[in-house]
């Protein structure tokens, strides 16, 4: 494609009142007509590069022209989903088992002084209380239902009631 004066001075003007070609945002190549993108920063070096913008529009090549052997990739389009693969899909989709999550009421260790018992035995329930209170069980609501195998009180006696519910 052969670049005319009066295109270079259309493009010029273009490039002076907007800051981009009018062919924007491509560059069209003398060699093979192809479009190469070109803008912004890019435009401004390749301009800078060819010595002005009169002997880039007249000299551009593209890398098809410049180098022989150089293949460039075509673009994929992609396929789009058949009836067969969408139909499969959605009776997959159909097939999955919906979850229902149910609301679970919370236990109470007072009411359950067997599971309080089970959940004990291996070790402290309570270890803040029993930390804070130097290695004792003093104010700890669960001393009575307790079967920690380290549960002792203080040598000050100090008493447990049982919290009712």
């Amino acid at each position: 494609m052969k670049t005319t004066t009066t295109t270079i001075q259309q493009e010029e003007r273009s490039l002076k009142a907007t800051g981009r070609l009018s062919s924007h945002p491509f560059i069209c190549c003398t060699g093979c007509g192809k479009k190469v993108t070109a803008f912004g920063q890019n435009l401004k070096g390749k301009i800078q590069r060819a010595g002005g913008l009169v002997e880039l529009l007249e000299r551009f090549k593209c890398r098809g022209c410049l180098l022989p052997g150089f293949v460039v990739k075509e673009h994929k389009i992609k396929k789009q989903k058949t009836k067969k693969r969408q139909n499969r899909i959605q009776e997959l989709m159909n097939n999955i088992p919906k979850i229902t999550f149910t609301k679970r009421e919370p236990l109470s260790l007072y009411d359950n002084p067997d599971l309080t018992a089970e959940i004990t035995a291996t070790g402290c329930f309570r270890p803040d209380i029993f930390l804070d209170s130097g290695k004792t069980c003093d104010y700890c609501p669960l001393y009575n239902l307790c079967k920690a195998p380290n549960r002792k009180l203080s040598s000050a006696g100090w008493q447990v009631e049982l919290k009712t519910a």
